[in-house]
Protein backbone atom coordinates (compact mmCIF):
# COMPACT_ATOMS: atom_id res chain seq x y z
CA UNK A 1 0.00 0.00 0.00
CA UNK A 2 1.38 3.60 -0.83
CA UNK A 3 0.48 6.18 1.23
CA UNK A 4 1.06 9.05 -0.90
CA UNK A 5 0.11 8.53 -4.64
CA UNK A 6 1.83 11.79 -5.55
CA UNK A 7 5.22 11.41 -4.25
CA UNK A 8 4.84 7.64 -5.89
CA UNK A 9 3.89 8.96 -9.22
CA UNK A 10 7.38 11.36 -9.05
CA UNK A 11 9.79 8.93 -7.66
CA UNK A 12 8.62 6.07 -10.43
CA UNK A 13 9.17 8.93 -13.39
CA UNK A 14 12.24 10.21 -11.99
CA UNK A 15 13.55 6.18 -12.15
CA UNK A 16 11.97 5.65 -15.22
CA UNK A 17 13.63 8.78 -16.76
CA UNK A 18 17.29 7.68 -15.33
CA UNK A 19 16.73 4.47 -16.41
CA UNK A 20 15.82 5.72 -19.78
CA UNK A 21 12.72 3.64 -20.09
CA UNK A 22 10.15 4.43 -22.39
CA UNK A 23 6.84 3.91 -20.36
CA UNK A 24 6.55 3.57 -16.67
CA UNK A 25 3.39 1.97 -14.87
CA UNK A 26 1.63 4.24 -12.38
CA UNK A 27 -0.94 3.90 -9.83
CA UNK A 28 -4.74 4.90 -10.94
CA UNK A 29 -6.15 7.55 -8.59
CA UNK A 30 -7.66 10.88 -9.56
CA UNK A 31 -4.95 12.82 -8.45
CA UNK A 32 -2.15 11.48 -10.26
CA UNK A 33 -4.43 11.16 -13.85
CA UNK A 34 -4.82 15.07 -13.19
CA UNK A 35 -1.38 15.07 -12.86
CA UNK A 36 -0.10 12.96 -15.80
CA UNK A 37 -3.05 15.34 -18.14
CA UNK A 38 -1.01 18.58 -17.32
CA UNK A 39 2.39 16.77 -17.88
CA UNK A 40 0.79 15.42 -21.34
CA UNK A 41 -0.32 19.39 -22.04
CA UNK A 42 2.80 20.85 -21.38
CA UNK A 43 4.75 18.49 -23.19
CA UNK A 44 6.82 17.02 -20.35
CA UNK A 45 5.59 13.58 -21.38
CA UNK A 46 4.50 11.64 -24.69
CA UNK A 47 1.25 9.58 -24.57
CA UNK A 48 -0.98 8.48 -21.57
CA UNK A 49 -2.59 5.01 -21.99
CA UNK A 50 -4.83 3.67 -19.72
CA UNK A 51 -4.75 0.12 -18.44
CA UNK A 52 -8.08 -1.82 -18.31
CA UNK A 53 -6.77 -5.08 -16.29
CA UNK A 54 -5.73 -5.04 -12.91
CA UNK A 55 -1.99 -6.35 -12.59
CA UNK A 56 -0.92 -8.54 -9.69
CA UNK A 57 1.89 -7.44 -7.68
CA UNK A 58 3.02 -10.15 -4.90
CA UNK A 59 2.87 -8.81 -1.12
CA UNK A 60 6.43 -9.32 0.19
CA UNK A 61 7.25 -10.04 3.70
CA UNK A 62 3.92 -10.20 6.26
CA UNK A 63 1.49 -12.78 7.41
CA UNK A 64 -0.53 -12.14 4.06
CA UNK A 65 1.16 -13.58 0.92
CA UNK A 66 -2.25 -12.85 -1.52
CA UNK A 67 -1.60 -10.80 -4.55
CA UNK A 68 -3.00 -7.07 -3.89
CA UNK A 69 -4.46 -5.66 -6.89
CA UNK A 70 -3.84 -2.38 -7.56
CA UNK A 71 -5.19 -0.44 -10.90
CA UNK A 72 -2.61 1.88 -12.56
CA UNK A 73 -2.13 3.47 -15.92
CA UNK A 74 1.10 3.77 -18.52
CA UNK A 75 2.79 7.35 -19.00
CA UNK A 76 4.94 7.09 -22.28
CA UNK A 77 8.15 9.59 -21.19
CA UNK A 78 9.44 12.19 -23.64
CA UNK A 79 12.66 12.00 -24.96
CA UNK A 80 14.98 14.83 -27.26
CA UNK A 81 18.00 13.92 -29.16
CA UNK A 82 19.26 13.57 -32.59
CA UNK A 83 19.45 10.31 -33.89
CA UNK A 84 23.24 9.70 -33.84
CA UNK A 85 23.28 10.97 -30.37
CA UNK A 86 22.02 9.80 -26.72
CA UNK A 87 18.57 10.44 -26.07
CA UNK A 88 17.58 13.07 -23.22
CA UNK A 89 14.86 13.55 -21.25
CA UNK A 90 12.62 16.36 -21.72
CA UNK A 91 12.36 16.53 -18.18
CA UNK A 92 15.34 17.17 -16.19
CA UNK A 93 14.37 16.46 -12.73
CA UNK A 94 11.13 16.35 -10.51
CA UNK A 95 11.01 17.22 -6.99
CA UNK A 96 8.07 16.46 -4.10
CA UNK A 97 6.78 19.64 -2.49
CA UNK A 98 3.89 18.79 -0.70
CA UNK A 99 3.97 15.29 1.84
CA UNK A 100 1.59 13.69 4.01
CA UNK A 101 3.43 14.77 7.27
CA UNK A 102 4.37 18.59 5.81
CA UNK A 103 1.90 20.16 3.85
CA UNK A 104 2.95 23.56 1.96
CA UNK A 105 0.47 26.10 0.47
CA UNK A 106 1.02 29.05 -0.99
CA UNK A 107 -1.81 31.78 -1.52
CA UNK A 108 -2.06 32.96 -5.51
CA UNK A 109 0.57 35.70 -4.80
CA UNK A 110 3.38 33.52 -2.74
CA UNK A 111 3.16 30.67 -6.12
CA UNK A 112 6.98 29.77 -6.50
CA UNK A 113 7.89 29.76 -9.90
CA UNK A 114 10.33 27.25 -11.73
CA UNK A 115 13.66 28.53 -13.38
CA UNK A 116 11.72 31.69 -13.94
CA UNK A 117 8.52 30.56 -15.74
CA UNK A 118 10.55 27.17 -17.86
CA UNK A 119 9.28 24.87 -15.26
CA UNK A 120 6.42 24.02 -13.90
CA UNK A 121 4.75 24.18 -10.37
CA UNK A 122 1.49 21.65 -9.83
CA UNK A 123 -1.30 22.74 -7.06
CA UNK A 124 -4.11 21.58 -5.81
CA UNK A 125 -6.55 23.78 -5.69
CA UNK A 126 -10.16 24.75 -4.95
CA UNK A 127 -10.95 25.39 -9.00
CA UNK A 128 -8.96 21.46 -9.35
CA UNK A 129 -5.66 20.54 -10.14
CA UNK A 130 -3.86 23.83 -12.07
CA UNK A 131 -0.08 24.44 -12.68
CA UNK A 132 1.63 27.82 -11.78
CA UNK A 133 0.35 29.73 -14.73
CA UNK A 134 -3.19 28.93 -14.87
CA UNK A 135 -3.83 29.34 -10.97
CA UNK A 136 -2.27 32.76 -11.00
CA UNK A 137 -4.49 33.73 -13.82
CA UNK A 138 -7.22 32.50 -11.56
CA UNK A 139 -6.30 34.53 -8.66
CA UNK A 140 -6.27 31.06 -6.41
CA UNK A 141 -4.05 29.22 -4.14
CA UNK A 142 -3.94 26.05 -2.90
CA UNK A 143 -1.56 22.94 -1.79
CA UNK A 144 1.93 23.11 -4.00
CA UNK A 145 2.27 19.25 -5.14
CA UNK A 146 5.19 18.80 -6.89
CA UNK A 147 7.97 21.01 -8.94
CA UNK A 148 9.38 19.84 -12.20
CA UNK A 149 11.90 21.56 -14.75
Amino acid sequence: MVNYAVSDMITRLRNGIRSKKTKVAVISTNLTKNIAEILKREGFIDEIASTSAFPESPVVGGKNQNLSKVPTFDIYLKYKGSPGQKPQSVVTNLKCISRPGVRIYANSNQIPQVLGGLGLTILSTSKGILTDSQARTLGVGGEILCMLW
